[in-house]
């Protein structure tokens, strides 16, 4: 893995732990929640709304990402998409992006697991 392949998985962890910080502190009445796209684009500020339920179920994967269509191709090695819609797609990461997913998930260190 050279340099920019790992801050693009880098960048994607840190809107991750962004987006579980705003997972945490939001109102438990709102419907959607406005999240961060996590792209591996360093630069993108883009948000998109998402059920509680939505995220939680992304979340329960360390290696997956959610993303706003026409992001899932901003990193170097295209992740697999696992999930397609007019408003968000998921994406799965693997090999070294994806061992790195798992190793800042923020969820699997909670547990132990990382």
């Amino acid at each position: 893995m050279d340099e920019r392949e790992r801050t693009a998985a880098l960048s994607q962890t840190i809107f991750r732990a962004g987006n579980e910080a705003l997972l945490t502190n939001a109102d438990p009445e709102l419907h959607e929640i406005p999240f961060l796209c996590e792209c591996a684009d360093e630069h993108c500020l883009e948000t998109l709304r998402l059920a509680r339920a939505d995220y939680e179920r992304v979340r329960a994967h360390p290696r997956r990402f959610v993303v706003l269509p026409g992001h899932e191709t901003a990193g170097v090695e295209p992740p697999e998409v696992v999930e397609e819609s007019d408003r968000f797609v998921v994406l799965e990461q693997a090999g070294d992006a994806g061992r790195i997913a798992e190793q800042h998930d923020p969820r699997s260190r909670a547990k132990g697991r990382a």
